[in-house]
C-alpha cells in the first residue's frame, strides 16, 4: 500500500474485493506514519532511490478496508532489518 497514493487507494481495494471470492483472507503490509526512515516526518517520503512512498496510520487502513473487509487484525508492528528498523502497519482482512 505504500506504493499507492490515497487518490487510488479505494479503487485498488475495490479491486482487490472484487477478484476475492466471498470469506478469502487478504493480508496487507505498509509503511506507518510512526516509521522514521526516509526522512522520518510526513507523509509522502522520498526513499534514496528516488521513490516516493506514502506512510499511513492505522485508522486510514481500517477506514479503507473495512466498507469491504472484517478486519481480524490491525497493528502496527516493528520490522528488524539488518541495517534499520522500520514499523509497519499489519492487516489481516476477511471478505465481506
Amino acid at each position: 500500500m505504500h506504493h499507492i497514493f490515497p487518490e487510488d487507494r479505494e479503487k485498488y481495494v475495490q479491486n482487490v474485493y472484487n477478484i476475492l471470492k466471498p470469506g478469502a483472507k487478504y493480508l496487507s503490509v505498509c509503511f506507518s506514519e510512526k516509521d522514521p526512515q526516509f526522512g522520518g516526518v510526513g507523509k509522502f517520503r522520498k526513499t534514496n532511490l528516488g521513490t516516493m512512498l506514502y506512510f499511513s496510520s492505522e485508522s486510514e487502513i481500517q477506514d479503507l478496508f473495512s466498507p469491504y473487509f472484517d478486519i481480524q487484525e490491525l497493528k502496527t508492528v516493528e520490522i528488524n532489518t539488518k541495517f534499520v528498523s522500520h514499523y509497519a502497519i499489519y492487516a489481516f482482512s476477511k471478505r465481506h
